[in-house]
């Protein structure tokens, strides 16, 4: 497959808009994985995956972040409504509900 715009752009080389420097944005690369759920779906529960490690247990997540890199600041950002979107798109398109029973662990970070 001939890697599309927003496949290339925003989601392997995370520079998109507002996101010059690498990072993974929370909702910006949820959204765009979703419109992979028909032509990549595997690329889509690879990053469900990658967001729900970026959760803390009291329920914020993570609004952006570098892989590999030390300092997980609560930052009170809330996309789990998003985050269900996504993974309900995931199981309803791909009938993969083995997605649901994966064990990620909650990150820890100052409040």
């Amino acid at each position: 497959m001939a890697p599309i715009p927003g496949l290339a752009c925003r989601v392997w080389a995370r520079s998109g808009y507002y996101q010059s420097g690498g990072a993974f944005g929370f909702r910006d690369q949820l959204q765009d994985a979703m419109a992979l759920v028909h032509t990549e779906p595997h690329l889509l529960r690879e990053h469900l995956l990658r967001c729900a490690a970026r959760q803390f247990r009291e329920g914020d997540v993570q609004h952006w972040w570098h892989p590999h890199r030390a300092g997980r600041a609560h930052e009170m950002f809330r996309r789990f409504p998003l985050a269900a979107l996504a993974t309900s798109r995931y199981v309803l398109t791909t009938g993969d509900t083995g997605v649901l029973d994966e064990t990620v662990h909650f990150i820890e970070g100052r409040p």
